[in-house]
């Protein structure tokens, strides 16, 4: 499935935060687990985090550093172009304890 680039931009040198529409994922979407994009018909598939997900706005969210080709090529795309491919969620969630929680919603220094 195609995703639309709804956001691309650079938050430090070399580090971009990349938002796409994706409804499927982001309805399925859980804690820990990844995509794959592909960011055009020619290049490769890299696997990317899921940093976080919308499942009402349809958008999912990923952080990615400029390190090879295929990064080179996500930098590129602007809002309103898409990336040739997105496939996830992939990967098992990570099992988050409602007590693990608590823990950190206690937290003041967070």
């Amino acid at each position: 499935m195609t995703g639309k680039v709804v956001a691309n931009e650079q938050v430090v040198p070399n580090v971009y935060r990349l938002v796409l529409e994706a409804p499927k994922v982001a309805r399925r979407a859980k804690a820990g687990q990844f995509v794959i994009v592909i960011p055009d018909p020619h290049g490769e598939r890299v696997p990317f985090t899921l940093s976080d997900w919308d499942a009402e706005k349809g958008t999912i969210t990923i952080f990615y550093q400029e390190a090879g080709v295929s990064t080179m090529k996500l930098t590129r795309i602007r809002a309103g172009e898409s990336v040739y491919v997105v496939v996830g969620p992939l990967g098992r969630p990570t099992k988050i304890e409602n007590h693990q929680l608590s823990n950190l919603q206690r937290r003041e220094d967070l």
